[in-house]
């Protein structure tokens, strides 16, 4: 559902994805996603999807977090945006969504028209007996 790729620190390139809702990201073992760079606090922002759908990014304690280019509190999340945190740099995205498989469904379809065409042609033959 969320993922995060990280585009400068120690861990540059590397991608952060969960299926959670919500995140908490800091430099503690207890966030969620922890990142220890400079200027990273212990639980220095969270990411939770509110009831409209919508992702809020929000800043936890004294963390400074900044959107794009603009310094937040709280903030509406969009796809591709830019987050630093300290000297870190965070870009959203949503993972994408995985199609379950619809084999069983297709073969079962497939033999139940075959089963239907079956016995009308076997209606047919006992219509034209009588």
């Amino acid at each position: 559902m969320i993922e995060l790729r990280i585009l400068s620190g120690s861990r540059k390139g590397e991608t952060f994805r969960t299926d959670r809702g919500s995140i908490s990201i800091g430099r503690s073992p207890k966030a969620d996603f922890s990142l220890v760079e400079p200027g990273v606090w212990d639980l220095h922002a969270e990411i939770s999807q509110g009831p409209d759908h919508r992702f809020r990014l929000k800043a936890l304690g004294e963390g400074t977090v900044t959107l794009g280019s603009v310094a937040v509190r709280e903030a509406t999340l969009k796809q591709g945006v830019p987050i630093q945190l300290g000297t870190l740099t965070l870009e959203f995205w949503l993972s994408p969504s995985r199609q379950s498989g619809l084999r069983f469904q297709e073969i079962a379809l497939w033999l139940l028209i075959t089963l239907m065409v079956g016995l009308q042609g076997i209606l047919v033959l006992l219509l034209r007996r009588a």
